[in-house]
């Protein structure tokens, strides 16, 4: 049996109150990797001798060192930017330094450093240990969607927080739906969830908003609301994403959106006015404002539309993904409660010979 070769991989200051976690890769098994605000560490006994100059470019240190950054702007807000050291056996040796006059930064990120809105405080050491044991291959889309709540919190302006909130919330439906598809035995139900407005229709029922619409009434809803939304001040954002969520009417907004909804003609309750706004809205404003086929709104004046909209928006994006995300990692949230609302909604999903879906009974209750 190959004798064991105990490397100690380190960055910065631990604190005392760092959290370890336990994650294998690949054939390896039990690495142990710490985090703190200043600092992190990585420990691992391999059979393969590394030599300290060429470390980083190990496939399984360069992973542990981005696993490492992406705990730190989860936790923390920011990751850090010190010298690496190793310790082999106790023998320590530097692996690579900032203090090199011109030297490139060990590593780039699509979002800054440092956060500028902190991520929730919601993300358990199981949660997080998802992203440590799951290769992103395997979590796909519920990955990107990590990614890109990341990378929005690190903008400031309101078109790119909105490109990567709808990014982080189109993968969550996404990864939802292909879930989602595996338990639905009809056809015709797998090719409506493929399609995107099977996707986030789901999604919305999955929230517990019910969704009876169509995306003809849907898009004359739309118009009205997105001119309704150019006229909600900064100030009142908070207190009309409070009201969406429980459809209060006292909030004129609220009222006015519900309006809308009866002068379409649309059955009352037939679209939950938050709902509308989280996926349906903001699905419309990324077609209509950020997509190949349109010209992008490059540069604008401060109350220019869309981003008045877009504000309004960003709140309730951001708000959700904040709330929620998580329970998408934790593995016994996810288990116990996500999951089975699947699997039971898709089993109940029905849809006509055009492949829409007509009606989603559960529990006595029409859902679609």
């Amino acid at each position: 049996m190959k004798r064991k070769i105990h490397y100690h991989l380190y960055s910065g200051k631990l604190s005392s109150y760092a959290t370890p976690l336990t994650y294998d890769f690949s054939k390896t098994k039990n690495i142990r990797i710490l985090v703190s605000q200043k600092g992190f560490s990585v420990d691992v006994d391999r059979t393969v001798k590394n030599d300290p100059s060429t470390l980083i470019q190990n496939p399984l240190f360069r992973d542990a060192i981005k696993k490492a950054a992406t705990l730190q702007l989860i936790k923390y807000g920011a990751y850090i930017e010190d010298d690496l050291y190793v310790s082999i056996n106790g023998k320590v040796s530097c692996v690579y330094s900032y203090k090199t006059v011109g030297k490139e930064p060990l590593l780039y990120s699509l979002c800054s450093k440092k956060l500028l809105r902190p991520m929730a405080k919601n993300w358990t050491d199981k949660s997080l240990l998802k992203i440590l044991s799951i290769p992103k291959s395997r979590m796909g889309r519920c990955s990107a969607s990590l990614d890109a709540l990341l990378i929005a919190k690190s903008k400031a302006y309101e078109t790119e927080k909105f490109i990567y909130l709808w990014m982080a919330m189109n993968g969550l439906y996404g990864f939802t739906a292909s879930t989602a598809s595996t338990y639905m035995s009809s056809a015709k139900a797998k090719s409506w969830i493929r399609q995107e407005y099977g996707m986030i229709k789901f999604f919305a029922m999955l929230s517990g908003y019910p969704y009876r619409g169509n995306p003809d009434e849907e898009d004359h809803v739309i118009q009205k609301i997105e001119l309704l939304l150019t006229k909600v001040k900064s100030d009142e954002i908070e207190s009309l994403v409070s009201a969406l969520k429980k459809n209060d009417i006292s909030n004129l907004y609220v009222q006015e959106i519900n309006t809308a909804f009866e002068n379409a003609s649309l059955k009352p309750g037939a679209m939950h006015p938050y709902a509308a706004l989280l996926l349906f809205m903001s699905y419309k404003m990324r077609c209509k404002y950020f997509h190949a086929e349109k010209a992008l709104p490059l540069i604008c004046f401060v109350n220019e539309h869309p981003l008045p909209v877009l504000r309004v928006l960003n709140v309730i994006l951001e708000q959700y993904l904040d709330e929620n995300m998580y329970k998408w990692f934790d593995s016994d949230i996810y288990g116990a409660s996500i999951l089975p609302q699947i699997s039971v909604l898709a089993e109940n999903c029905v849809c006509n010979k055009q492949s829409h879906l007509i009606s989603c009974v559960v529990d006595g209750i029409d859902r679609a």
